[in-house]
């Protein structure tokens, strides 16, 4: 999931050169941020709220206080007094940023760029979570587009012929390569000639409830150029062509730690090995904090608040915090069909998906570790790791053998489910019985059902469910809803500015009104559909897993507000609420929800374009390996000092493949091991040093 942002900004169509940054003429103003729900664009707006002070351009600094409370994310938009800033030239961008608050705050650095101010075609963004009255650097990679490139890709996309069916159930269309070695709009690049705003922005106003302030202060903005140009043959397709090599690495570029020889991945193996850790010496079987209080034991997973906090509560009844992780195979696939130029090693033709694959990490795995098993090697790792939860998406036969708390995802390809539809009862009855043997497992903490279910706003789900034909179990709910509101056609009509013949016509009209009474219809039955949703959903698992979580539906956090109805639901219905949440601090996460506990489902800290990938992540903070350390420690922190977070699991353990996954394309640097399957040390032992301290930092906070 991405936050998806609209800037407030304007400036004239004129160049403007320069290669430093102090000398361009420039202003700086309050930026509104607005949160869409879809992908429409919005207008862009100018706030107020964001107060902007101390304004000196030699060198250049200013200050920005935001009031709190916000419905926008707010902060400082530097600008061209006319034309683009001219970037070309230069790799990275710097500034420092001090916290001047009583609080921790997050600032983000978002760059914009291109012609049209409108439509921005290149925002890469970096970001920095400081403590009161901290002071740091913040650096921002210039990715720009190379105008010298003349290789081509794949087809993005792929015709209706390309389609296939897989084991999954999803269509698989060629995917597309989310980032891309020469920039991609909206991503990883820039239009370096035509950069037409920085805007320093923060989470923190619209997080915190209170009517307080949170300040900023920005200074010495500056190219530092530590990072090398991209030096790819992009002008040579011949030379370019493969740029994959035979461990999944990019060709081109080199970096340290790269793999060149089997020798070497077997090398890394064997010191590997040697560094291995028992696992922290607290933890019982579970991962529970052993030396800690003891509370009721029920032989099953259960929370509980403790001293005005929420636990995990294990099996026999320890403080447990899940540290965990999604995703753990032995591999990731990767499809080349229609582009195997870009790799060094040809593919295996899968009949499992009818198409020619490539599995580097998988390979990876087996030069390093010969014949032991993926779940020794695994077992070995996490515990060094401090890791004592697998997450949704984990091989079942690992779930089965590594004897190690769990969660199940069931639906996890839903997107809308209709609760008054017997055939979701069904399905979620199938899944359960798929999964019958976690049934009476005590690893079992509990399932999600779906995982970012679509909301779309408050009228989103009648919207979904009018799209549907006129025998679909929610939609002949919504007659009889609205044949009780209105009483009389007539009255519908007037109401929604509709000329139905009678009641049964709203069954086949699929255009949702756009009246306000009409609006608020949507709204209201929309809230229907989402509450028999969790309902049905509580009432299934309860009945055949009555002894399990039922763990929500991992919600993303990017819509905010827009869930705050959720707050009626989350409790009357679920033991945990669960969020997908890819910020840099959980120290004011609080959604409107009552006091209960809530798991952060999906997080990670992505490296920044260092090992040649071509997409970090969906939160980066820096760009080397202790910069990456640093912000995951903070991260891991912050849930701990929230009261209410009692699980943290990060997506994913490995890195995407560098042209994409099978499923849709997203080659991200944001797993615990790389391409060829070896850990990122900065990673793991950012979520060691949290694992031997989380229960007993939690407990003094």
């Amino acid at each position: 999931m991405r936050l998806l942002l609209t800037i407030g900004c304007a400036a004239s169509i004129l160049a403007v050169g320069g290669t430093d940054f102090s000398t361009i003429p420039w202003l700086v103003r309050g930026a509104s941020l607005t949160l869409r729900h879809s992908a429409e664009p919005q207008a862009p707006g100018i706030t107020s709220h964001a107060e902007i002070s101390g304004v000196s351009t030699t060198p250049p600094a200013f200050t920005v206080t935001m009031k709190h409370n916000q419905n926008n994310f707010i902060g400082g938009a530097v600008l061209p007094r006319e034309g683009f800033f001219d970037f070309s030239g230069h790799t990275v961008l710097a500034c420092e940023i001090e916290n001047l608050s009583e609080w921790p705050v997050d600032v983000m650095l978002r760059i914009h760029s291109g012609t049209d101010i409108h439509n921005p075609t290149g925002r890469p963004e970096m970001g920095i979570y400081l403590m009161p009255h901290e002071k740091k650097t913040l650096r921002i990679p210039l990715y720009p587009f190379c105008k010298n490139n003349k290789v081509t890709l794949a087809p993005q996309g792929g015709s209706s012929q390309a389609r296939l069916d897989n084991p999954y159930g999803i269509p698989y269309v060629q995917p597309m390569m989310h980032g891309k070695p020469f920039g991609i709009p909206g991503m990883t690049g820039i239009d370096a000639e035509h950069v037409n705003a920085m805007i320093f922005w923060s989470m923190t106003p619209y997080l915190r409830r209170d009517q307080k302030k949170s300040a900023f202060r920005i200074t010495n903005l500056r190219f530092t150029d530590e990072l090398p140009p991209n030096e790819a043959p992009l002008d040579t397709p011949s030379k370019y062509f493969p740029f994959v090599d035979r461990y999944g690495q990019y060709r081109h570029a080199d970096w340290p730690g790269k793999i060149h020889s089997d020798e070497e991945l077997r090398e890394s193996a064997r010191q590997e090995a040697l560094q291995w850790k028992p696992r922290p010496a607290d933890w019982n079987r579970y991962g529970g904090y052993k030396s800690g209080p003891t509370r009721k034991a029920t032989g099953f997973f259960r929370t509980e608040k403790y001293d005005g906090k929420w636990y995990l509560v294990d099996p026999e009844g320890k403080l447990f915090f899940s540290m965990g992780v999604n995703s753990v195979a032995w591999g990731t696939l990767e499809f080349i069909d229609g582009r195997e130029h870009y790799f060094s090693e040809k593919g295996v033709y899968s009949t499992r998906f009818k198409r020619h694959t490539l599995n580097h990490q998988e390979r990876g795995n087996r030069i390093q570790w010969g014949t032991a098993t993926p779940e020794e090697v695994f077992r070995k790792r996490f515990d060094s790791w401090g890791i004592n939860t697998l997450g949704p998406w984990t091989d079942m036969e690992f779930l089965k053998k590594m004897r190690r708390p769990y969660t199940v995802l069931l639906r996890q390809n839903d997107r809308f489910c209709d609760g008054f539809d017997p055939a979701f009862r069904k399905a979620l009855l199938a899944d359960l019985n798929y999964f019958h043997w976690t049934i009476q497992d005590p690893m079992c903490i509990g399932y999600f059902v779906t995982n970012e279910m679509y909301y779309g706003g408050p009228t989103g789900w009648a919207k979904i469910i009018m799209q549907k034909n006129a025998e679909q179990p929610g939609k002949l709910k919504f007659k009889e809803f609205l044949e009780q509101r209105y009483q009389s056609i007539v009255s519908l009509n007037q109401a929604w500015d509709k000329s139905y013949s009678d009641f049964n016509s709203f069954l086949s009209d699929t255009q949702p009104p756009v009246t306000d009474a009409g609006k608020r219809d949507l709204e209201e039955f929309s809230r229907i559909l989402i509450r028999k949703f969790f309902a049905v959903s509580r009432d299934v698992l309860k009945s055949v897993a009555p002894n399990h979580l039922f763990l929500g539906s991992r919600f993303q956090m990017s819509a905010g507000a827009a869930y705050d109805f959720l707050a009626e639901l989350f409790p009357e219905y679920c033991d945990v609420a669960s969020y997908n949440c890819y910020w840099l601090g959980l120290d004011h996460f609080s959604p409107q929800i009552p006091d209960m506990p809530i798991m952060i489902t999906e997080f990670s800290i992505g490296g920044a374009f260092t090992r040649g990938h071509f997409y970090s992540s969906l939160s980066v903070s820096g760009f080397t390996p202790e910069e990456r350390k640093e912000a995951l420690r903070r991260y891991y922190e912050s849930a701990l000092r929230n009261p209410r977070i009692v699980g943290m699991h990060y997506f994913c353990l490995m890195d995407q493949p560098l042209c994409g996954r099978w499923s849709d394309g997203e080659n991200m640097n944001l797993g615990i091991l790389d391409s060829t399957s070896r850990p990122f040390p900065e990673v793991t032992e950012a979520i060691r040093e949290i694992a031997e301290k989380a229960i007993p930092y939690r407990m003094s906070r």
